[in-house]
């Protein structure tokens, strides 16, 4: 019995290993970076948050790796990025609304709920 409860806490342990390292920046963006935020994107249409030409145009807006956190409403998708320390969250805004026109992004907010929780 005991070793079926270890087996399983080391499955966990490897699982939020492997997530923690799915959201850090990638290696192609160095120097350091602020604490992740949650980019709420809002959209004219309802999106697809496995378009790749959407993760390109977040990616270069926040000069990281986004990760996908989840969809919000029927118009919007919460993204959790980490901005490089010279990179402020109203820069990534107006790189994002300026590039992601022809996607539908209409706005952009940091979810105020994560800001609270640190």
């Amino acid at each position: 019995m005991n070793k079926l409860a270890f087996s399983l806490i080391g499955c966990l342990l490897i699982g939020c290993a492997h997530a923690t390292k799915d959201a850090l920046p990638s290696e192609g963006h160095a120097g350091t970076t602020q604490p992740s935020v949650r980019a709420i994107i809002h959209f004219s249409h309802s999106p697809a948050a496995d378009s790749q030409q959407l993760l390109s145009v977040i990616s270069e807006a926040c000069r990281c790796h986004p990760v996908f956190f989840r969809q919000f409403g029927n118009n919007a998708l919460i993204y959790q990025i980490s901005l490089p320390e010279n990179h402020s969250f109203t820069s990534f805004e107006k790189a994002l609304r300026a590039n992601g026109t022809s996607l539908g992004i209409q706005a952009v907010e940091q979810d105020k709920l994560m800001r609270h929780q640190h």
